[in-house]
């Protein structure tokens, strides 16, 4: 669905009251350990939260000679993990996005276990066909050399306690996004396996999860940054997200120490987080992102929007998303007359200010099929009115995105 997006600052109340959607990043680990148990179906409540966790438990449940992991790239990683333990034939794939996603060194890995595999297409990506599984004694998987995704390590880490010997994961020095690997951790540490991270190892040793007889699930503390982009770029009324814990668990709750680089405060009222904007922050910040790449959108477009010139680095895996955040930033940013540059050699997105007239013409977001765009720039529509292509991709990590921001001042008018 493509749609016009405007705003009306008055048609905000005093205090928003917004009920978050379940963290979509401790579901899919969930599936994961229920799956192992026996047990999925107890996530199937959860289904419906969003399009990524609906994705992950209909392959569990379905099982097949076949098995299609959509647009999700956290699907596809602990699904092969889980395929190659269960050790059935089997044939990964996805969407042409997702195939174009590389995996090849999670292969690696399993076939270091004792896997086999056939590619369908390119070598390193899918779709790919689980000729063997791995073996079940355990052992050491050595991530040591250069970079490796955060999923890629919670994708074995969730499997090895199955292992006879379990698994010690060496890691790499670059630790791209590690506050989810911590969240592994400690998803697993409350399911009743005792997973370390010490050093440059993550060892989990052999042993059995144990199910609540209940699966409550926290707010996502990801779909809160764009409540903080709302509150840093608006002169916006109080803020309650429902839902979210306290806790560090999951490494996107450093979004409010981000923002708050902007003015936007956080404090707590009886277990409800409340965001209000309450100074005008800093002019210009560097900051390195590496380990909340989901929270850099929101960021960029609120400082775009505030003025506020930056220096991003850390951020070059974006490339590698739903999208490629990088391209679809810049781009979409130069449609609002912003104009952002992409230091490759530095590895580093950069706003010094500059900016082009862009006239009355009413801009032309492109979302590249990407949730987290459609929902970041959808907020620019508190400075003039855009047309967001695709919007409906929302539905990914956030189905009621659009009903939300509808309660906020915005009105979204679909163009079908």
């Amino acid at each position: 669905m493509d749609a016009i997006v405007e705003f009306a600052p008055n048609a905000a109340g005093l205090t928003l009251d917004i009920t978050l959607p379940p963290s979509k990043s401790v579901l899919n680990r969930l599936a994961i350990i229920h799956a192992l148990c026996g047990s999925v179906e107890a996530l199937r409540p959860y289904a419906t939260a969003c399009k990524d966790v609906e994705v992950i438990v209909d392959a569990l449940e379905r099982g097949g000679d076949c098995c299609n992991a959509g647009e999700s790239g956290t699907a596809m990683r602990f699904l092969l993990s889980y395929l190659s333990y269960t050790g059935k034939p089997v044939t990964l794939t996805g969407s042409t996005r997702l195939c174009e996603r590389p995996v090849g060194q999670l292969i690696d890995a399993l076939v270091s276990l004792g896997a086999e595999f056939a590619f369908m297409g390119r070598e390193g990506y899918l779709p790919v066909h689980i000729i063997k599984g791995i073996d079940h004694r355990g052992g050491v998987v050595d991530f040591s050399s250069g970079a490796v995704s955060s999923q890629f390590i919670s994708s074995l880490m969730l499997i090895a306690p199955m292992l006879d010997c379990g698994l010690r994961i060496v890691l790499p020095e670059a630790k791209l996004s590690f506050p989810y690997v911590e969240m592994t951790a400690e998803v697993m540490r409350e399911y009743g396996i005792p997973a370390i991270l010490r050093g440059n190892e993550a060892i989990v040793p052999h042993g059995n999860y144990t199910l609540p007889r209940r699966c409550g699930v926290e707010a996502d503390w990801s779909a809160a940054a764009f409540w903080y982009e709302y509150a840093a770029i608006t002169t916006a009324p109080h803020i309650r997200l429902h839902g979210l814990s306290q806790t560090d668990t999951q490494g996107d709750a450093a979004v409010a120490q981000l923002f708050a680089g902007l003015g936007v405060s956080t404090t707590w009222e009886n277990d409800v987080c409340v965001i209000t904007r309450n100074g005008d922050g800093q002019r210009h910040m560097e900051l390195n992102l590496t380990d909340t790449p989901d929270l850099v959108i929101p960021f960029v477009v609120s400082c775009l929007l505030r003025g506020v010139t930056f220096k991003i680095s850390g951020i070059g895996h974006l490339r590698l998303k739903e999208s490629d955040r990088i391209g679809a930033v810049i781009a979409n940013a130069a449609a609002l007359g912003y104009m952002l540059v992409w230091e490759d050699s530095l590895g580093q997105l950069v706003w010094s200010g500059d900016k082009i007239a862009v006239g009355d013409v009413m801009p032309d977001i492109n979302a590249f099929g990407d949730h987290r765009i459609a929902m970041a720039f959808a907020m620019t529509a508190v400075a003039g009115k855009v047309m967001v292509t695709d919007i409906g991709c929302v539905g990914k990590s956030y189905p009621h995105f659009l009903s939300d921001i509808s309660g906020a001042g915005f009105k979204v008018s679909s163009t079908l």
